[in-house]
């Protein structure tokens, strides 16, 4: 399938939710920010979306969710949340996941997204 690079708003987002993991593992998923891409996906609904990293510096953290959570308001409604994983050190995935009954039309700007670490 073919990839490409992070648009603005995903590269924000993703920049603020890195920028709270603690330690030298926030920094180095930080480093591998400017050379992830997106794997295209067929549906284009989705709120998944896989990374194809080339990123040589491993982070030192488990694997599953970062220990952040970037929740999504629109008003005073909780609309859902984008969470972000890793695999072997390297950022592998992310997901916005709604609780809404319809699907959101994209990701939020990265200023309305509430972020705190775990």
């Amino acid at each position: 399938m073919a990839a490409r690079p992070l648009d603005a708003r995903e590269a924000a987002i993703l920049d603020r939710i890195v920028q709270l993991v603690p330690g030298g593992a926030g920094k180095d998923l930080a480093a591998q920010l400017g050379g992830l891409r997106i794997v295209e996906s067929e549906d284009p609904t989705h709120r998944f979306w896989q990374f194809d990293n080339n990123a040589t510096r491993r982070a030192e953290i488990s694997d599953g969710p970062l220990p952040v959570s970037a929740e999504v308001w629109e008003a005073q409604t909780f609309e859902g949340e984008i969470i972000v994983f890793v695999r072997e050190g390297l950022l592998s995935s992310f997901e916005f996941a709604w609780v809404t009954q319809d699907p959101p039309s994209g990701l939020p700007d990265a200023d309305s997204v509430r972020y705190y670490a775990g």
